[in-house]
């Protein structure tokens, strides 16, 4: 590994962010979330019957808040969806919602190249998040002959 990645493993741990989602990889509820949880009674039930992978994007959404009071909101929102037996909207597209990608991709695929114009689109930004990779449309690079 090259000495800036050594540096950067080296500042993370330094800063505590290398182990910041070590517990919700663990499914460990911290204690703001559990006494929320409590709060509301069917809850802490209804959280505990959620599959582990939501319950981990949960985890992660309350690890990643940097502010108290973003956490706070972050808490209670996912604290009275248990409660309606509902998962909470952590930022993530819900499944299925890449439709619209797909629309303009068959309206690219329609419109063709016959003006000598190579139309594409750019999917370069990949990001790995909560285990599952994300490839979001950037934009429509046109080249010129």
């Amino acid at each position: 590994m090259a000495p800036a990645g050594l540096a950067a493993i080296a500042r993370a741990k330094a800063n505590g962010s290398w182990e910041l989602l070590d517990s919700a990889e663990r499914l460990e509820v911290p204690a703001d979330l559990a006494t929320a949880l409590r709060a509301r009674p069917p809850a802490a039930t209804n959280f505990s019957a959620f599959p582990p992978s939501v319950r981990k994007l949960h985890l992660t959404w309350v690890a990643l808040a940097r502010r108290p009071d973003t956490r706070t909101a972050r808490i209670q929102e996912i604290a009275n969806a248990a409660a309606r037996n509902q998962r909470a909207r952590t930022g993530r597209r819900a499944r299925g919602s890449g439709g619209r990608v797909r629309g303009q991709r068959a309206r690219r695929e329609r419109k063709g190249s016959g003006d000598g114009r190579l139309e594409d689109a750019v999917q370069d930004v990949i990001v790995r998040r909560f285990g599952v990779v994300v490839v979001r449309l950037v934009g429509v690079v046109r080249l010129h002959r």
